[in-house]
């Protein structure tokens, strides 16, 4: 049903939007003289890979002159690319995707080989699922371009906090979704329905992958006396330990975990204090916490 529903709505946006289509066509290859279309190698359903299809919104031979990721005002965006993304014109040929099988409407967004390669076996479930144009974690991560553009190493902060956590809300959301859900993320995306999942914010950078911690935390501030704080929760981009008014915002800091029953601590991370309040003292890790890092731990929940 979900198929037969996702070719005929398809067919029929293709001959309403065409020609508004042919417009944008006409206006992308006029900005200047390059291809309208930018085809790019995506890994499917079952691994299989396929060419997803975009109005072009970058310069010509842009994926030459930078990475992969687009973070915030990519300089190689073009000024119409720009207002394309904006309001996600740019997407609007991948209809043809869902109507030869390649995609659905609703469906986790297909990655590039890139980044498929490191998924893990739980983390490549999602390969499962036949990839869309839209889904619950597109809405979730509708600023992803800005939340990039704050961070020191984008691409592995997509990688290991990003990446596992659009993979976790697809996952969770397949394992229950019908029709009249898809219906939903489908009118959620075009702004008639509340978003399923509350959209990530810049500024809002949250914790990943967290685990609940009931252990104490040696807190060392530059200037101050250290402090040992009991951790409430850590995870792949931060801690949270108790209030403490010693530790203002903005103020750098190393923390130290020692593991039970041994001297030596066994996490060092180093941070800079994002929010101290009556709920908790807030850090940002330098770098994301890779697994060896976490291996001390219990699993994240």
């Amino acid at each position: 049903m979900i198929r037969l529903f996702d070719f005929f709505s398809s067919l029929l946006g293709l001959v309403v939007l065409s020609p508004f289509l042919l417009l944008v066509g006409l206006l992308v290859k006029l900005e200047d003289g390059g291809a309208v279309f930018y085809r790019q190698v995506r890994v499917g359903r079952h691994g299989r890979p396929f060419r997803i299809l975009k109005f072009r919104t970058m310069a010509v031979d842009a994926d030459r002159k930078g990475p992969l990721l687009t973070v915030g005002r990519d300089v190689r965006i073009t000024r119409l690319g720009a207002m394309l993304r904006a309001w996600k014109i740019d997407e609007l040929p991948q209809l043809v995707n869902v109507l030869t099988g390649d995609m659905g409407l609703v469906g986790p967004r297909p990655e590039v080989p890139r980044y498929v390669s490191i998924y893990s076996k739980d983390q490549a479930r999602v390969l499962e699922l036949r990839p869309g144009i839209t889904d619950a974690a597109s809405i979730a991560y509708r600023y992803e371009n800005d939340l990039l553009r704050d961070c020191e190493d984008p691409e592995t902060f997509y990688k290991e906090n990003i990446l596992p956590n659009k993979i976790r809300i697809n996952l969770e959301y397949a394992a229950q979704a019908t029709f009249s859900s898809n219906i939903k993320v489908i009118l959620a995306t075009l702004g008639l329905l509340p978003p399923p999942v509350k959209p990530i914010r810049p500024g809002e950078r949250r914790a990943f992958d967290r685990t609940t911690l009931e252990r104490p935390v040696l807190v060392t501030h530059p200037g101050a006396a250290s402090a040992v704080l009991q951790a409430h929760n850590i995870s792949r981009g931060g801690m949270l330990v108790e209030p403490h008014p010693g530790l203002p915002e903005g103020s750098p800091c190393t923390l130290a975990l020692p593991e039970e029953g041994a001297t030596d601590p066994g996490l060092i991370a180093e941070g800079v204090v994002t929010r101290n309040n009556g709920q908790g003292t807030a850090v940002r890790f330098a770098g994301p916490l890779g697994g060896e890092a976490l291996k001390s731990l219990d699993p994240p929940q």
